[in-house]
Order: structure tokens, then sequence, then C-alpha cells
């Protein structure tokens, strides 16, 4: 069959590392998609402001045009598997359906710049610490009754452990500080981290890269922030969920 798929998402860093993984699943057993290389469009937009080579070390993945035909456009934010979608499913998902997906996810290889930054953040993190990735979406009026959502689910991480702070908003990640009380805190000190600049999607993707290596993940309901931090990690970690409930082993 000629052609490939090309993975075309307009969306979020997240939605289009979950698009990309979908695709290399239909080409295992989707009939039209059998066989086919997959590919991807990266649009540098308000969403993601970084180009897929800053961000990640996947050579020959990107294509520079929209495709045409024989190219067939894969267009989707959903989490494929060969069971259909797993969106949000976490530790609900089959062990033998993690176990293929978290070896997709492992193809995106950060840059040397984003891993570089990962680096330096772990280095200052214990090994008991968790992960807080707050997302307060860019066309969402913030309110720090946002924030007293996250840090409610505190109750249910030890009391040795720091929390690692990584938030969309600067006014977000302060309040969360403020309201961790006690607890030992460690945020990433950055200038930028709006994700329509590429200096704040590195950093972003660096964030989420340093919650994918903690044992426990903090984060909203419907964020695929932490959704795909806890599949870089190899779908391991204990995962808090606003509203609280608690996913894990």
């Amino acid at each position: 069959m000629e052609g490939r798929v090309v993975s075309v998402m307009h969306l979020g860093l997240s939605n289009r590392i979950k698009s990309m993984v979908s695709a290399f699943v239909y080409t295992t057993f989707a009939d039209r998609y059998i066989g086919l290389d997959v590919k991807v469009f990266w649009p540098v937009n308000n969403a993601v402001g970084a180009s897929f080579d800053e961000l990640f070390d996947v050579p020959g993945m990107e294509v520079s045009e929209y495709p045409q035909k024989p190219d067939i456009e894969f267009r989707t934010w959903r989490l494929m598997s060969k069971q259909g979608p797993v969106d949000f499913g976490y530790h609900r998902i089959s062990n033998l359906i993690r176990e293929e997906l978290t070896c997709l996810f492992a193809k995106f290889r950060p840059s040397d710049e984003v891993s570089d930054r990962r680096d330096k953040l772990l280095e200052k993190l214990p090994k008991n610490s968790c992960a807080m990735l707050i997302r307060t979406w860019p066309n969402c009026n913030y309110r720090s009754a946002m924030v007293t959502d996250y840090t409610a689910m505190l109750v249910d991480v030890p009391d040795d452990y720091t929390i690692f702070i990584s938030g969309d908003s600067r006014s977000a990640v302060d309040d969360a500080r403020q309201l961790c009380g006690d607890r030992d805190t460690i945020v990433h000190e950055v200038s930028c981290c709006n994700r329509d600049t590429a200096e704040g999607m590195k950093n972003a993707f660096a964030e989420q890269l340093v919650a994918a290596e903690l044992p426990i993940i903090i984060g909203g309901h419907n964020s695929t922030f932490p959704e795909i931090a806890w599949w870089l990690g190899g779908a391991k970690a204990t995962v808090l969920i606003q509203p609280r409930s608690q996913l894990n082993m």
C-alpha cells in the first residue's frame, strides 16, 4: 500500500503525543493503515510554540508539508489501543495494553536541550517526591479555587514527600506553593511558561518529563498533561486525580 500515516494535530503538546502514538497503533491492526510509515505534520501555533525538533529527538519523523494523497491524514486527540480508546484510564487499563503503549511512547525521545532541563530539575528532587501538575488552560480565567482542588490531594501523599509544582500560570504555582504550607516544595524557576513560545514549551515538556520520573502524580481529571507524564514514565506512578480519587497499582 502506498502513502504514509501523517499525524496532524493543532492542539497542545500532550494531545499531539497521543495522536502520534495512536497512529502507530493503527498501523498494527487497522486494514487501511497496516504496514505504513508514521509521520507527523507539526504546526507551530498558540497551542505549541516550539517546533518538533526543538522538543524531540526523533530523526525522520516530521514532514514539512500538509499530507496529500496517497498519504493518510490522521487526526485525533484520542489515545487508541487495539481494544479502543483508553483516555484517562490509568491503572484501569490492562497490563497488556499498558505494555504495548508504553513501548510506543518510548519512541518519542526528548531533545538534548529538554533532557538537560529535565536532568537539572531532577538533581534537586529527592527520591520521595510528588508532582503536582496544574493546568488552568489559556482561555480560562484563573481562579485560586482551582488550586485548592489540587492541594486537597495532599492528604493522600506522605508527609515526608517533597512536592514538585508545575503550572501553566505563575499565579497558580505561587498559590499552590502557599497552600502547601509546611510541605517542602520545589518549582521550576523560569522566566517563561507560556505555551505559545518555544522557551515556554521546552520548560513545560521538561517539567512533564520530571513528573514522569516521580512515584506520585497529582493532576486534573480532564487534563492530558498528567496523563502523558504517566505514560512517559512507564505507566507506573500512583495518580491522584482532582476531584479526589486515587488510581494506583
